[in-house]
């Protein structure tokens, strides 16, 4: 089956047409940064809670949380030990 040629047309129309038409286009795709509420959520984001300073510091392995006791390998251990007594 051919495609018709005004499909062909649109095609190269919309490969041809430009992401961002015009300025004003570009700004309103940015407005979010502009928005006094991100600001002030950005300028707050890196400062300490209310909790003490050994409690700020968070533990992460792989973009997961983690325990810093290491409390998951044991557990992890544990049932990789008991897979390997019932096989």
């Amino acid at each position: 089956m051919l495609w018709p040629e005004s499909f062909w047309k649109a095609i190269r129309f919309k490969i041809n047409k430009p992401m961002v038409n015009n300025e004003r286009d570009m700004d309103k795709d940015n407005a979010w940064v502009n928005d006094p509420d991100v600001q002030d959520f950005l300028e707050r984001a890196d400062e300490q809670g209310p909790w003490p300073e050994e409690y700020d510091k968070v533990h992460t392995v792989g973009g997961l949380t983690n325990d810093p006791k290491g409390g998951f390998m044991k557990f992890q251990k544990k049932q990789d030990y008991l897979k390997g007594n019932l096989d």
